[in-house]
């Protein structure tokens, strides 16, 4: 009662020999039709109704064994499509850390076809970038900067996933991924780095990367991105405020309790600027400083 097709079944569980047998059996036609089945696609994904049933026993495997069973045009267009849950093969490979798997599914592209892979969103709107890093995979992250141009990784950072419309870098301060954070900053320039710093995320959040570390409480990214930027820089990063509320970074810091980052950030300014700071107000009818926001919250 297996929803799956026997061709389904075998190259799931890397039979090749039998699915090798069913591709002799066909016509170059009628193989790549029964390959872009819908199902097929589901049973692949690591989230699909059937995994409990089915375990792939090496997903380059499977993708190495497709690769050589069809044309390079049926290939990346094969890569192209979208499973139940708007994922592609390289969605699901960056989601779980596959390396190998990546290696495999890039060769015999050409740069325009990867990059177009490369900026496909899944239902929740992101890309394989974005699942890389929110899953800490930094050697995903180091292969995708190897196989695109510079022009191209500047345009996949500034890409927004989801509702929050948060970049990569975004998402890698917020989840705490320090690795990948270091590897984003060593890929830019310290123009095009700040630019990504500078940028807040476009819904009611508003939120940049420095705010999103200091939200979490990753006192670690905070003193990276202290380090990564000019002094000019840095105060000018800390009165960027965000959301609705307009709080500043040091007015989230005392409003989450972080105390760690908020001696940090004195540590990191002089008194001038330290009080500054401390008598910025926040826009909206709250008005509160970071003194009172701490007080509110019983910090």
């Amino acid at each position: 009662n297996s929803p799956m097709s026997p061709l389904h079944i075998a190259i799931y569980r890397c039979h090749f020999e039998t699915a090798q047998l069913i591709r002799d059996s066909l016509s170059d036609d009628h193989w790549y039709q029964l390959l872009t089945r819908q199902g097929y696609l589901c049973a692949l994904a690591d989230t699909s109704p059937y995994q409990t049933q089915y375990q792939p026993c090496n997903y380059a495997d499977i993708l190495i064994f497709l690769r050589n069973s069809v044309t390079d045009e049926q290939w990346y267009k094969l890569c192209e499509i979208q499973d139940v849950q708007d994922r592609t093969f390289l969605h699901n490979a960056a989601y779980r850390g596959l390396t190998t798997a990546i290696e495999e599914m890039r060769k015999n592209m050409t740069i325009a076809q990867w990059y177009q892979l490369l900026t496909i969103k899944n239902g929740e709107n992101k890309t394989a970038l974005h699942l890389a890093v929110k899953e800490g995979h930094a050697d995903i992250v180091r292969l995708i900067k190897q196989t695109v141009t510079t022009e191209q990784w500047c345009l996949l950072l500034t890409l927004q996933n989801g509702n929050l419309k948060r970049t990569a870098l975004q998402d890698a301060c917020y989840e705490g991924r320090i690795e990948i954070v270091k590897f984003l900053h060593g890929s830019l320039t310290h123009a095009q780095w700040y630019q990504l710093l500078s940028v807040t995320v476009k819904n009611g959040e508003n939120k940049t990367a420095l705010h999103l570390a200091v939200k979490e409480g990753h006192a670690d990214i905070v003193r990276l991105i202290k380090q990564t930027v000019t002094t000019e820089q840095w105060c000018l990063l800390l009165t960027l405020q965000n959301g609705n509320l307009k709080r500043t970074a040091l007015q989230d810091a005392c409003y989450e309790g972080r105390i760690e980052i908020v001696k940090f950030l004195h540590g990191s300014l002089t008194h001038a600027q330290w009080y500054q700071l401390l008598s910025v107000t926040v826009k909206n009818g709250e008005n509160k400083t970071a003194l009172h926001l701490a007080v509110k919250e019983g910090h």
